[in-house]
């Protein structure tokens, strides 16, 4: 139950923020919304409320990849993930995931799709923390492969570091609070 309450959870936290993507938290809609699904966001144009983003979409591509094959395989990994894409329902894709997806599609091998330097910079995106999840729940009880497999993931798209802490770091929150392994009833 509790991979399944994650998983939606996940799904609808992405719903409900689509419209507020790439917004400062003093942006005035965000700041007047009442909690309730809006249609709208930056990235998912024509995001209709209830859909999750592509986010959401990554996170159920991963999710069936490790169930399929009875564990974390990154060249399935990467298929689901361009089974996405050839699917066509690609809303709030940022240009690095798109970027090194296409990587994949002209054959670049997983080790090698995601981007490093992105417009001269570093690339440094957040896609990687989003989608982890199902890393944290299906490692729940193996720190060791949890923090492998993160990383795996977050080189398909984002090769930086902050991409590397960011899918760790959400794949150990998740771990630890899926695992019943810390006190939710206290204050830290």
């Amino acid at each position: 139950m509790t991979t399944i309450a994650t998983l939606v959870g996940c799904a609808i936290g992405d719903a409900l923020g689509v419209p507020f993507e790439m917004k400062s938290w003093q942006f005035p809609a965000l700041k007047k919304w009442n909690g309730s699904f809006r249609d709208g966001g930056t990235l998912a144009r024509g995001h209709k409320a209830h859909q999750y983003s592509d986010d959401g979409k990554m996170t159920k591509a991963l999710a069936e990849s490790i169930v399929s094959c009875n564990g974390f395989d990154p060249e399935n990994v990467a298929q689901k993930y361009m089974d996405w894409v050839a699917s066509g329902d690609m809303r709030g894709i940022g240009s690095t995931t798109a970027m090194a997806l296409a990587n994949l599609k002209l054959g670049a091998s997983y080790k090698e799709s995601g981007l490093k330097i992105f417009n001269g910079k570093p690339t440094c995106g957040n896609g990687t923390a989003m989608r982890c999840s199902p890393i944290g729940l299906a490692y729940r009880n193996d720190p060791n492969s949890l923090i492998k497999y993160a990383v795996v993931d977050a080189e398909i798209t984002h090769n930086s570091l902050e991409a590397k802490m960011g899918s760790i770091a959400v794949s150990l929150g998740v771990a630890l609070l899926s695992s019943g392994k810390i006190d939710k009833k206290k204050n830290y």
